[in-house]
């Protein structure tokens, strides 16, 4: 596509990543976005990648947990606005026993869709290192 999919306008709102944030922080009491760059126009609770030059949602999902002192955090792209309450819920309440509940239906599994703990963080160093990126490695 070429464009930020953050930038882009979605629904009522200016952009699709102003659109997430507004809908998840009626549902979460913190929200974080995951960015390179502050490039948002509404005040907004921002975590920086570690590494500037790669991009890569397992960086991502590093910089989170190393930013954030929660032992679970619930992730999701920005591209995927029609995900309903219900599933993050549900997502949330049967991820007790897993270090990764993602979303999954008939045709795909959502990696950037779940429950993460911090449990993985030891994992997510050690595949940086080995320059692994694909977050379907945890």
């Amino acid at each position: 596509m070429g464009e930020d999919k953050s930038l882009l306008p979605f629904d009522t709102y200016t952009t699709l990543i102003e659109y997430q944030y507004k809908k998840f922080s009626k549902i979460f009491k913190k929200v974080y976005i995951s960015t390179k760059e502050n490039k948002f126009n509404f005040k907004t609770n921002l975590i920086f990648d570690s590494v500037s030059d790669v991009s890569s949602p397992m960086i991502a999902l590093q910089s989170i947990f190393s930013y954030l002192d929660e032992e679970k955090v619930f992730i999701i792209s920005v591209d995927t606005p029609l995900v309903l309450d219900i599933t993050i819920d549900e997502l949330i309440n049967k991820s007790a026993n897993y270090t990764v509940n993602i979303a999954q239906d008939t045709t795909k599994t959502h990696n950037l869709c779940g429950v993460y703990d911090i449990a993985i963080k030891p994992l997510i160093d050690d595949l940086i290192k080995k320059d692994i990126h694909k977050i379907n490695y945890l």
